[in-house]
C-alpha cells in the first residue's frame, strides 16, 4: 500500500477500511467510524483529484453514526481509503491486459507419422464455436497420445489467441491422480483469478473457473485422465473453446453426456515406424533397411517401444541393427531390452503395469490367460475357454459367452486388448509378452496348463465342426478333449468364414512345442487338410503336418504317424515335390502295414495314384486306383469311390481310352451331386471338360467347364475356379476367338497368382501364345 496525494493507495486488495483512522486492516473492524459522505465508485489508475483540488483530511467531520461500518470488498484495481470526502474521486489508470497462458509442455523431438490423426483434430477445431468441442484421444499405454496431442497443439497455438491450458492429470502412473479441485486451482492461477483457494467445494472453483474462461478461445489439453469422473469439472461452459483429452479408456461417457468426439489412436503403420527409427538414427536404417524393419516389427509399432530401441542402438554406435533385432526376437527377454534404465515412464513394462494394476480380479485374470492364446485374434468363446466359463450346452450365445463378452470389453476400455472387428479382439505381441509373464509369475502352473488344454480343445473341436460342413462323408476319427461352446456353423459359408478367419490361430497352436498337446496336435493337422486342400494353402499344409509328424513321433503313434505321412506326401505332390511325397508315401506305406489299417492303406494307394500320374505312369497308376476302389466298395464308402472314379478318368484319358474315360467321371459325377460335394464335383466337370477338349468335342468340352465354373464359384472354390477358365481360354484358343481366349485366360492368371501356385506361369505362357 503506497500514499498518493494524501491518500492511501491499495492494489487488488480485499480487506475491511476504517475510514477515520485512514487504514487498512486484515479483518473486519468493530469500532464505529463514520460513513463516506459521497465517493466514485469508478476506477481508472492515473494522477488522483478529489472535488477538484487536493485532498485533506477533514477533522470536522459530523458525528458517528451508530451501527454503520464502511467496508470494500470485492476485486479492484486501485482502492482509495480516506476519511471524509467532500466531492467526487477521479482516479484513471491503464486497464492490465489479462494473462496469457501458454502451458503446453515441449514437443517430442522427431515427431513422425499421425498425418490422419492430426486432420482430424483439425476438424474438431472447426466446430468449437459457439459451444466448446470436446475430443478424447484414447489408446493403449505406449502408443503416443500425448506426443501426437501436443505437437498436434504446437502446430495449431494462433488459432488459441487467449491461450493453452495444460495438466497431466496422473491418471496412470506412478503418482497418485490429480484430482479435479487441484487442477482447477492450476487453472484459475494460470488465468490470474486469485481467491480460489478460499472456494471450499468443488462445485465452487468449477463455476468460477467457467466464469473465467467463459468468452475466452483456450486450447485445453488435459492429459493423461482416468476417468469421465476427473474430467467433467475441468469443461468449459459457453465458449469457443477447444478440449482435448487423453486417456487409456475410451471415455464414452462424455460422448454421451456432451457429444465428445472419440478418436482410437493405434499402433504406427510400418513405414512410420521405421520412419521413426530413421529420425533417431540416420544412415545406419539407410544402410540396414531390412533389420530396421524386422526392429519396427519387433516393438510391434509402439511409438514408445521403437524409441527404446532406438536410444539402444544410438547408445550402442557399432552394434548392427540385425544384432538388437535379435535381442528382441526372445519373448522371454524382449521387455527386458526395452527398458530405458532408471525412468518408469521409459521402460515399457512399467507403463504397461500402470494400466494391468487398475484392472478387475476377473478382468486381471483374463489379460493374463490371454498370454496363451496365439495371439491373432480371439472372441468370446475362446475367451470363455480360457477361463473354465464355457459351460453352457450346445452352440451360441450361452451366460458362458456373455460373461466373457463383458470381460472383453472392459480390456478394451482399459486399453489392454482392442476391438479389431464386431466381437474379435486384438491383443499387440508387447502386451501378450507382459501378459504371459504375468501368468507365469503369478498363477498356478497346472491351472495355465489346464486353461491351455481348454482353449485347444475349443479350436480342434470348432475346427472339426466347421470340417464336417465343408467336407461331408469324410472319414473321421476319434479327437482329444472336450468339446466347449462355440458359434453356430450351419452352412457352408459359415464354415469356410470361421476357418479362413482363425486360420492363423490354428496354425499356430500346431506350432505349441509341449508332450501334453501331441495328440491334439496331429488331429488339428488332420482336421484342416479338408480346408488346406479346399484353399491350396500349401504352406500351412506342409508346416502343420510336419509339426504334426514330429509330435506323433514323440508320443509314439505309429497309426497316426502313418495318416500324417500320408496327407504330407499329397501336400509336397500338390507342390510338386515328387520325391519328398514319394518318400512319404513309402513311409506311410510301412506303417499302414506294421500297424494293419487297410482304410489308411487305401487312401494312401489313391495318392500315390495321383504321383504316378504326374509322371506319366498312368498304367502303375490305375492298379493303384482300382486296390483302392476295391476297398472302398467294400466299405461302401460312396465319397471315396466317387473321387477314385475320377482319378480313374484322368488315367484312361492318359491312355487315350476317352470312352472309358467319359463312362467314369459320369458315374464320379452323379457320386458328387448325389452327397452334395460341391468342390468335387466342380473337379469332375473341369475332368468331363478336360476329356471331351481331347477327344474333339468342344461344344461338349465348353458346357462341361461353365458347368464346373458356375459349381467352383457357388462353393467358393477359388482354385477350381481358375482351372475352369483356363481350360475354358483353351476351347476358345482351338476355335481362333482370341479375343474370349485372352479374357478367360486374364482371369485364371489373375486367381491363381493370388494363391501363389505356378499353374500362373503356365496360364502366362498360354497368354503370350495369342501375341505371337
Amino acid at each position: 500500500m503506497s500514499a498518493v496525494g494524501g491518500m492511501f493507495v491499495g492494489r487488488r486488495d480485499r480487506r475491511t477500511v476504517d475510514p477515520r483512522r485512514g487504514v487498512c486492516l486484515g479483518r473486519p473492524v468493530h469500532a464505529r467510524p463514520e460513513p463516506l459522505e459521497r465517493a466514485s465508485p469508478g476506477v481508472d489508475r492515473a494522477a488522483g483529484t478529489v472535488g477538484g483540488g487536493p485532498m485533506a483530511r477533514d477533522d470536522r467531520a459530523g458525528p458517528h453514526l451508530p451501527g454503520v461500518e464502511n467496508r470494500l470488498d470485492g476485486r479492484a484495481g486501485t482502492v482509495v481509503q480516506t476519511g471524509v470526502i467532500r466531492g467526487d474521486v477521479h482516479i484513471h489508470a491503464e486497464r492490465t491486459a489479462a494473462p496469457v497462458p501458454r502451458q503446453l509442455p515441449m514437443g517430442t523431438r522427431r515427431f513422425t507419422g499421425r498425418t490422419a490423426e492430426s486432420a482430424w483434430l483439425d476438424a474438431v477445431v472447426a466446430d468449437a464455436s459457439p459451444l466448446p468441442a470436446l475430443a478424447v484421444v484414447s489408446g493403449t499405454a505406449g502408443v503416443g497420445k500425448t506426443a501426437l496431442v501436443v505437437a498436434w497443439a504446437h502446430r495449431v497455438v494462433d488459432a488459441f489467441p487467449d491461450g493453452q491450458l495444460y495438466v497431466d492429470l496422473r491418471g496412470y502412473g506412478p503418482e497418485q491422480p490429480v484430482p479435479a479441485h487441484a487442477a482447477l486451482a492450476g487453472f484459475l492461477r494460470a488465468l490470474d483469478e486469485t481467491g480460489s483457494e478460499s472456494d471450499t467445494t468443488l462445485e465452487d472453483r468449477a463455476a468460477r473457473y467457467r466464469t473465467a474462461v467463459s468468452g475466452r478461445r483456450l486450447l485445453i489439453v488435459l492429459d493423461n485422465a482416468a476417468s469421465e469422473e476427473q474430467v467433467r469439472p475441468l469443461l468449459p461452459g459457453a465458449s469457443s473453446s477447444v478440449v482435448v483429452v487423453t486417456s487409456r479408456q475410451p471415455l464414452t461417457g462424455l460422448a454421451v453426456q456432451y457429444a465428445a468426439k472419440l478418436l482410437s489412436v493405434g499402433r504406427l503403420p510400418a513405414h512410420d515406424a521405421v520412419e521413426l527409427l530413421e529420425k533417431s538414427l540416420g544412415e545406419r536404417v539407410s544402410r540396414e533397411r531390412e533389420a530396421a524393419a524386422s526392429l519396427a516389427r519387433r516393438c510391434t509399432g509402439l511409438p514408445l517401444a521403437l524409441r527404446i530401441a532406438a536410444e539402444h542402438a544410438a547408445d550402442r554406435p557399432t552394434l548392427p541393427l540385425t544384432a538388437l533385432a535379435a535381442e528382441l526376437d526372445d519373448e522371454r527377454t524382449r521387455l527386458d531390452v526395452l527398458d530405458s534404465g532408471d525412468d518408469p515412464r521409459s521402460a515399457v513394462r512399467t507403463v504397461f503395469s500402470w494400466s494391468y494394476h487398475r484392472l478387475g480380479d476377473a478382468d486381471s485374470g483374463l489379460f493374463r490367460a490371454l498370454g496363451l492364446h496365439p495371439g491373432y485374434g480371439v472372441d468370446a468363446y475362446a475367451a470363455a475357454a480360457l477361463m473354465g466359463i464355457g459351460t453352457d450346452t450346445g452352440h451360441g450365445a450361452g451366460t458362458g459367452h456373455r460373461t466373457a463378452v463383458a470381460l472383453l470389453m472392459r480390456l478394451a476400455r482399459a486399453q489392454m486388448i482392442a476391438e479389431s472387428a464386431p466381437g474379435r479382439f486384438d491383443i499387440h505381441d508387447l502386451l501378450r509378452v507382459y501378459a504371459r509373464e504375468l501368468g507365469e509369475a503369478l498363477d498356478d502352473d497346472t491351472a495355465r496348463q489346464a486353461s491351455l488344454c481348454r482353449l485347444f480343445d475349443y479350436y480342434l473341436h470348432t475346427a472339426d465342426r466347421a470340417d464336417r460342413v465343408l467336407n461331408r462323408h469324410r472319414y473321421r476319427m476319434p479327437l482329444d478333449g472336450v468339446p466347449s461352446p462355440g458359434p453356430r456353423i450351419d452352412d457352408y459359408g459359415d464354415a469356410l468364414s470361421w476357418l479362413d478367419e482363425e486360420r492363423r490361430n490354428l496354425v499356430a497352436l500346431c506350432r505349441l512345442d509341449r508332450p501334453e498337446l501331441d495328440g491334439r496336435r496331429w488331429q488339428l493337422a488332420y482336421v484342416l487338410r479338408g480346408y488346406f486342400f479346399l484353399t491350396k494353402r500349401w504352406d500351412d499344409w506342409i508346416e502343420t503336418h510336419s509339426l504334426a509328424l514330429a509330435a506323433c513321433r514323440r508320443s509314439g503313434d505309429r497309426g497316426a504317424e502313418a495318416t500324417t505321412h500320408n496327407n504330407l506326401g499329397r501336400a509336397m505332390l500338390e507342390r510338386g515335390r515328387h520325391d519328398e511325397a514319394a518318400e512319404h508315401y513309402a513311409c506311410a506305406l510301412r506303417l499302414y502295414e506294421e500297424v494293419g489299417d487297410r482304410h489308411g492303406l487305401s487312401d494312401m494307394l489313391a495318392n500315390r495314384a495321383v504321383m504316378l500320374r504326374g509322371q506319366g505312369k498312368y498304367a502303375e497308376a490305375l492298379r493303384d486306383n482300382h486296390r483302392a476302389l476295391d476297398f472302398y466298395r467294400q466299405e461302401a464308402d460312396a465319397r471315396k469311390i466317387a473321387i477314385t472314379l475320377r482319378a480313374i478318368a484322368l488315367n484312361e484319358l492318359g491312355l487315350g481310352r476317352f470312352a472309358d474315360a467319359v463312362r467314369h467321371v459320369e458315374e464320379a459325377l452323379d457320386g458328387f451331386l448325389d452327397l452334395d460335394l460341391h468342390q468335387e464335383a466342380a473337379k469332375g466337370f473341369s475332368t468331363l471338360g478336360l476329356v471331351l477338349h481331347r477327344a474333339g468335342e468342344d461344344d461338349r468340352a465348353q458346357e462341361a467347364y461353365l458347368r464346373a465354373l458356375d459349381v467352383a464359384r457357388r462353393c467358393g472354390s477359388t482354385y477350381e475356379e481358375a482351372r475352369a477358365l483356363h481350360r475354358l481360354g483353351a476351347v476358345a484358343a482351338a476355335r481362333h476367338d482370341t479375343e474370349a481366349a485372352r479374357c478367360h485366360w486374364t482371369q485364371a492368371l489373375a486367381l491363381y497368382q493370388g494363391l501363389g501356385t505356378a499353374k500362373a506361369d503356365r496360364v502366362a505362357a498360354d497368354l503370350a501364345t495369342l501375341d505371337r
